[in-house]
């Protein structure tokens, strides 16, 4: 005997209905104080984002931009909790060690 096998929920292709029905879900979480749940829920669902950090804002990332190195997001990791999450992005760069060291020589000569 088999038994059915329910497929994973692809959070890649969501409708409408899907949003609608998180809505609804997400407000009864909210009636029984499960906020944060209620939250989760909607971020899943891409009915709300949390803030992002704007990269280009960053000393770090305006540096390697004015000095031609390039910068590879990483993902990101997330502070705060609720609607005062924010995401921030996680970076890496590379490069053989002439390159950094240019890097590093154009950095300490903008002081």
């Amino acid at each position: 005997m088999t038994k059915d096998v329910l497929p994973v929920f692809d959070y890649g292709s969501i409708n409408e209905t899907h949003q609608s029905a998180a809505k609804e879900i997400a407000g009864w979480l909210d009636s029984l104080g499960l906020k944060d749940v209620s939250r989760e829920l909607l971020l899943r669902f891409k009915i709300e984002e949390n803030k992002k950090y704007d990269i280009t804002q960053s000393k770090f990332y305006q540096l390697c931009q004015e000095a031609g190195v390039y910068v590879a997001g990483q993902g990101v990791i997330i502070e705060g909790e609720g609607k005062d999450a924010t995401e921030y992005p996680l970076v890496a760069i590379n490069g053989d060690i002439r390159q950094l060291d240019k890097f590093i020589e154009f950095v300490q000569n903008k002081k």
